[in-house]
């Protein structure tokens, strides 16, 4: 009979099988999981930082603003969906030279304690806009662009049209597959939750941390993995969703989620005020307050206005509510709302919630963000301890230094990006895309050229950490040293930065010892 190797009682075949499957899932998704792990930990608080990031927008929550249908007016006014169209048809193709009118929407997030600013989204011209203005006197504010929607971008479908967001969600199964596996492949991970050995041996003192990392951040990382994978993954099984359930027509699965949509009309009507519709909405669902408006069609006869209601603060797992209006008529449209509709329409609601952490407030969010880095290091360190292991038999090969310098460049090249590209938007304004992927590219390329591979590793991260430093240190000299927001931010960073620094300073020398396998080694511990 086999015998038996760790708590789960396992074969030794089977836990063979598993720790194969936990390398090679790992080696063949984990520099895409990285990325997306990474760019995830900057994203999930990318709301609380905004005031960080554009210290435009740092203002104190107004002691009398003005009123909520004084200011959407205002920015109604100033986006002016009614002027938006698509170019005109060349002669002579279908519609002339008349203009064809688009399904025009703005997005406005209201001010609140955490967003201090009124501020409007639209897509226009292939790209998005944002705008915002002052709820104290109107005006409005010029802020440069954000850093940090970039990184949620890169987060959400890695900067790609299309194929980027299923990429996205197969990273997420894969992650998946690799927490699984990686619990049975690992028969002595309970009983060594704590042993964290530094000594001269690189593979041994990462060893010890990816499986202490895993095995801290589990429950959160396959949380994130499952819910990331069903979010990602929603955009490939959504066709066969509508065939199956509603003969393939596209149509009647939007109406079905979202109700009937009006067409535009092009008759000029007058707008219902929104002021008194957000009251009255907050004093029908006591607990709960308007947190965004979407305007569609406005000045049409077919004019929609959705209201999006959430808890204040959002404290529980109760889905956020939409009511889609007339803004002609004030008829209801449709109500949108995971409650009560069944655990289908629940398990998609809290696979967002949990997902984004979006329910707990500040302390939550910080948590997210310290587990997304913890999950990122435990990816990192697993795609390092894959390549010591091939190191001895296979260092002189070609093949192998070129995809070591490319798993390094990759990984350290994106630590070192994110914070130069989020550093420079707050300190000169430059576009984030383009500083990121300079430097990202620019790093790999230089582990390529240089041959101190050892030197350039420690050199990039130690280039992260200065730049984190050094944008807190700007951020504490030339803005408002005592606004509440902002001097959290700059301690955080610069507690990041010597945690960073002292990782790749202090990294103990490489030891040339044997190196036996691992699984090897593992089952004659557990027997």
């Amino acid at each position: 009979m086999s015998k038996k190797v760790g708590p789960f009682g396992i074969s030794k075949r089977q836990y063979k099988l598993h720790y194969d499957l936990h390398s090679w899932t790992g080696i063949v998704a984990g520099l895409v999981i990285f990325v997306v792990c990474l760019s995830g930990s900057v994203a999930i608080v990318e709301h609380e930082l905004a005031t960080w990031e554009q210290p435009e927008l740092r203002l104190e929550p107004a002691s009398n603003p003005q009123p909520i249908g004084d200011l959407v007016a205002l920015a109604m006014a100033e986006v002016d969906p009614r002027a938006r169209a698509e170019p005109s048809p060349a002669p002579g193709e279908e519609g002339g030279e008349e203009a064809q009118r688009t399904d025009s929407r703005v997005f406005l997030e209201l001010p609140s304690e955490s967003h201090p600013t009124l501020s409007a989204s639209f897509f226009e011209d292939g790209k998005w806009h944002y705008k915002h203005w002052d709820p104290a006197n109107g005006e409005q504010i010029e802020v440069g662009e954000s850093a940090l929607s970039f990184h949620t971008g890169l987060h959400t479908h890695l900067q790609l049209p299309v194929i980027g967001r299923m990429l996205v969600g197969f990273a997420g199964l894969f992650l998946m597959i690799s927490i699984i596996s990686g619990v049975a492949a690992h028969p002595q991970l309970v009983r060594e939750i704590f042993l964290l050995r530094w000594r001269p041996s690189l593979r041994m003192s990462f060893s010890d941390l990816h499986k202490q990392v895993g095995t801290w951040s589990l429950l959160f990382g396959g949380m994130l993995s499952f819910t990331g994978a069903l979010l990602g993954l929603f955009t490939l099984f959504a066709p066969v969703m509508v065939l199956s359930a509603f003969g393939g027509d596209l149509d009647k699965a939007v109406e079905a989620f979202s109700g009937k949509s009006q067409e535009f009309v092009g008759e000029t009507a007058d707008m219902l005020p929104i002021g008194p519709l957000v009251e009255d909405f907050e004093a029908q669902h006591p607990g709960y307050e308007v947190s965004r408006l979407v305007l569609t069609h406005y000045g049409d006869q077919a004019a929609e206005i959705t209201l999006d209601l959430a808890e204040a603060p959002q404290r529980t797992l109760d889905a956020p509510e939409s009511h889609r209006l007339s803004l002609v008529t004030g008829e209801t449209l449709y109500v949108q709302t995971f409650n009560g509709r069944g655990i289908g329409a629940r398990l998609m609601s809290l696979t967002s919630l949990l997902h984004f952490g979006t329910f707990g407030g500040g302390f939550l969010k910080l948590l997210y963000f310290v587990s997304g880095l913890l999950l990122t290091l435990c990816v990192g360190s697993g795609l390092y301890l894959w390549l010591e292991r091939r190191r001895r038999e296979r260092a002189d090969l070609r093949s192998f230094q070129i995809l070591e310098r490319l798993i390094l460049g990759v990984c350290i090249g994106q630590v070192l990006a994110t914070c130069v590209s989020i550093g420079a938007a707050r300190v000169s304004g430059l576009q984030a895309a383009t500083v990121f992927f300079a430097v990202w590219v620019g790093y790999v390329a230089l582990l390529f050229a240089v041959p101190r591979l050892r030197f350039m590793v420690r050199a990039g991260g130690l280039a992260s950490a200065a730049a984190l430093g050094g944008v807190a240190a700007y951020d504490l000299v030339t803005a408002d040293f005592w606004f509440a927001r902002s001097l959290p931010v700059d301690a955080s960073l610069l507690v990041l930065a010597v945690l960073l620094a002292a990782c790749f300073a202090f990294v103990p020398a490489r030891k040339s010892t044997r190196v036996s396998s691992e699984p090897s080694r593992d089952l004659t511990r557990a027997a």
